[in-house]
């Protein structure tokens, strides 16, 4: 099995499913994620939008998410491919305001940022793919989310064409999983850990089935 967009959703929702009884719905879109609204002129979203594409015209249709995990964790959930990995989207993480609340490793992300191999992606195109990455960061905590969880695929295989059994992929998934809930544990995570729905975590939240058992 390969780290696939569809793959990964497919195991993320039997995870969360498992531990949160959380309905996953893929390709989710928000009226509040279009990429045209106006933004606060002194906003950080302001600042990226305009460094990252200035004047250029946005696109008005609301942005599909990968997915979105309903209450108790009430999150979007985005998988990142190595083509949003680039250097536009290191100055953009640069730009996030030092107390925002993120769900993902910044230093990893900018790591990856720094793979300097060619993309098949045009800077026009990098420099938009930055921002919108940057609204679906920014955006949730104002409209009552909470922050976005992100996987990016380098995390989970050495390379895209890397073959996985199924148990091993979601055995590393659920180990990226409890390391973005250690990172929150005495915030967001701490919350969603206290709903009725949720179950203890103890010592791993989402440890696969087959870990559990022995």
């Amino acid at each position: 099995m390969k780290a696939t967009e569809n793959n990964v959703v497919r195991l993320m929702a039997r995870l969360v499913e498992r531990n949160f009884a959380a309905r996953c719905e893929p390709g989710k879109t928000f009226s509040w994620l279009s990429p045209a609204l106006p933004l606060p002129r002194d906003s950080a979203l302001a600042r990226i939008r305009q460094e990252l594409i200035g004047h250029a015209a946005p696109t008005k249709t609301p942005l599909i998410v990968t997915a979105y995990f309903s209450a108790p964790l009430n999150l979007i959930f985005e998988f990142d491919e190595a083509r949003q990995f680039n250097p536009w989207r290191a100055r953009s993480l640069a730009l996030y305001p030092a107390d925002v609340p993120l769900s993902f490793s910044v230093r990893s992300y900018e790591e990856l940022c720094c793979d300097t191999r060619t993309r098949r992606v045009t800077v026009a195109k990098q420099k938009q793919q930055a921002f919108l990455d940057a609204l679906v960061d920014l955006m949730p905590a104002a409209h009552g989310l909470n922050p976005t969880l992100r996987i990016a695929q380098a995390e989970l295989v050495d390379n895209p064409r890397q073959e996985l059994r199924e148990s091993e992929l979601e055995k590393r998934l659920a180990k990226l999983l409890d390391e973005r809930v250690a990172l929150r544990a005495n915030t967001t995570f701490l919350h969603m850990l206290r709903h009725p729905s949720a179950k203890p975590w103890v010592p791993t939240l989402f440890a696969t089935k087959q870990k559990r058992e022995e």
